[in-house]
């Protein structure tokens, strides 16, 4: 948690360039896109100033989306209500989710995955207005579905557009259950 990197920080506030801590408000290859970012900066002789300005950067033109195969783990884990995942059970949709402000929303809900992929791409299609986007896809027991939409994204997308497909991580794995994609877009300027 951002709290817990501040009190990590502190310990090293006796040396010449202090640690800097970014609110990320979000999770998955967004964050890693951020990273990524700042590391480039930084190889370059960039300063911590500047490499703190291209993580936020990138932070404020990425959105993350997570396609649930099934909610069953989000409830488990308390993201979702116990109402809300009967009801998306009973109804047998196929949620996507969004990160918005640090917190967890629905964007969209769908009945298959077909239509939940094609929702998806038209979200990220009319984000990019036109531009190249990074994708990175994070995939749990989901290797096949990842593909397809990998391959789906890259004919719509502009030209320039980049991608990558990475397993799942563990913390965001066990909320989100297998059969889950999320997938993270850091737009143009």
């Amino acid at each position: 948690t951002y709290a817990s990197a501040e009190s990590a920080a502190a310990v090293f506030d006796d040396v010449a360039e202090p640690v800097r801590v970014v609110e990320t408000s979000t999770i998955g290859m967004c964050v890693g896109a951020a990273a990524m970012a700042a590391a480039t900066v930084a190889g370059q002789g960039g300063s911590v100033d500047e490499c703190v300005e291209a993580a936020s950067s990138t932070l404020e033109r990425s959105e993350m989306f997570l396609y649930v195969d099934k909610v069953e783990g989000l409830r488990k884990s308390g993201r979702l209500s116990t109402t809300d995942a009967l009801v998306s059970a009973a109804l047998a949709t196929r949620p996507i989710m969004q990160i918005k402000g640090g917190r967890i929303e629905l964007a969209v809900k769908t009945r298959t995955q077909t239509k939940a992929f094609a929702k998806l791409i038209e979200l990220i299609v009319t984000r990019a207005n036109s531009r190249p986007v990074f994708i990175a896809l994070q995939e749990h027991q989901a290797s096949e579905a990842a593909a397809r939409l990998s391959e789906a994204m890259e004919s719509v997308l502009p030209e320039g557009s980049t991608f990558m497909t990475v397993p799942m991580s563990e913390v965001l794995a066990v909320h989100a259950g297998p059969g889950s994609i999320a997938v993270s877009a850091v737009f143009s300027e």
